[in-house]
């Protein structure tokens, strides 16, 4: 397993088994579609899932201009700016801190 992963690839293949033959079912189909129109009902819920949604796509919206600006920020180095800057960060001790701002992981 991969540090990060939950469940190893022969686990992750035996739950999309049970789900896939529960699926097949339409007894559980149905149920859980009823679930889903009951939860949905809920005013709350639909706010909270629209408000995720929002926040979501503010975050992509900036980490896609932080992206551009690293593109266009490379793009404007030398050749040799770029692997000097590659062998930094891939060096243990280097000092550079490769932790997002506000030390979030």
């Amino acid at each position: 397993m991969k540090l990060g992963e939950r469940h190893s690839p022969e686990s992750r293949a035996r739950i999309s088994g049970a789900v896939r033959r529960a699926m097949a079912s339409p007894d559980v189909r149905r149920k859980i579609s009823e679930r889903t129109k009951a939860a949905m009902a809920d005013p709350a819920v639909r706010r909270k899932i629209s408000e995720r949604t929002k926040e979501g796509r503010v975050k992509r919206r900036l980490r896609d201009a932080e992206l551009l600006l690293l593109r266009l920020a490379w793009g404007a180095t030398s050749t040799e700016a770029r692997a000097q800057f590659l062998a930094e960060i891939v060096q243990p001790n280097s000092g550079i801190k490769l932790e997002p701002p506000g030390g979030a992981t």
